[in-house]
């Protein structure tokens, strides 16, 4: 069973975000799916771990 496509994925080296008025950020390599992306991702992975 093939992986969905996921077009609109980005990588990018690290990824900082605003939370409480403070800036959190974390390093490393990251993959950002959009929302509907990455539900598809999720029910491939659920349906490849099952057989």
């Amino acid at each position: 069973m093939p992986p969905p496509m996921t077009p609109g994925a980005i990588v990018t080296e690290g990824w900082t975000y605003e939370q409480g008025g403070k800036s959190v950020a974390y390093q490393g390599v990251w993959l950002h799916l959009p929302a509907e992306e990455a539900g598809e991702l999720l029910l491939w992975i659920e349906r490849v771990e099952g057989l």
